[in-house]
């Protein structure tokens, strides 16, 4: 479980653009500048941040599946991060319309 969570949020970082090289180049195209740092080595900048912070996700998820499924919390582990993943999708709409309304 753990090795199949963190698998899975490791390609979810590169399926979905958000790699430390799709980052790098996002910032590069925007114009974006950080100061103290050169748009040429950004990319191991990020590399040393964006993996392993994939990777700790990964294995946390797990963990709290495994942890969930052993003690039978309210339903099983699977049930219990799809209920988790709902209700952050929630917040994250709420979240997104307030700061529509804020922007009008």
């Amino acid at each position: 479980m753990l090795t199949t969570c963190t698998l899975i949020s490791i390609l979810w970082i590169y399926m979905n653009g958000q790699d430390s090289k799709s980052v790098a180049d996002m910032y590069a195209n925007s114009q974006f500048t950080i100061t103290g740092f050169r748009n040429n080595n950004l990319h191991s900048r990020f590399a040393k941040k964006i993996e392993p912070a994939a990777i700790i996700g990964g294995v946390i998820v797990g963990l709290i599946t495994i942890l969930s499924d052993a003690i039978g919390c309210l339903t099983s582990g699977m049930g219990l991060m799809i209920c988790v993943s709902t209700i952050y999708d929630l917040y994250d709409k709420v979240y997104e319309e307030n700061k529509k309304k804020k922007i009008e």
